[in-house]
């Protein structure tokens, strides 16, 4: 049985913005890890996250669902922004913040359903 992806739009606009050489890597390591998720160096914080490196400065983020058989590919970019991106979603609105402690995968249509009901 083989891995599903996911990811969001804003992955995919990240990944076209790399440089040319760095893209091509991290097209090949997607394919790495499709074939086997656990490639990458488990991060602390959540327990189905995983970082793998691209080049010296340079990082792709994504999680493992086992149960689902799914990767969510979160994050690729200069690993400076990486950082960034974590401090920023340990700021999330209380309404999504459990969501995420939880570990669960939702869709950017479940978070806008979220945000617009909680206004």
């Amino acid at each position: 049985m083989s891995w599903q992806s996911s990811y969001a739009r804003s992955f995919e606009k990240d990944l076209l913005a790399l440089p040319d050489d760095i893209r091509e890597r991290a097209l090949f390591l997607i394919g790495q890890i499709l074939q086997n998720p656990f490639l990458g160096k488990k991060l602390k914080g959540r327990p189905n996250r995983y970082s793998v490196r691209i080049g010296r400065d340079y990082r792709m983020v994504y999680s493992v669902y086992k149960a689902q058989r799914l990767i969510d590919l979160e994050f690729v970019g200069d690993r400076k922004d990486a950082y960034r991106w974590f401090r920023h979603e340990r700021n999330l609105p209380p309404a999504l913040a459990w969501i995420f402690a939880a570990g669960c995968c939702i869709t950017f249509d479940c978070i806008f359903s979220i945000n617009r009901g909680a206004a």
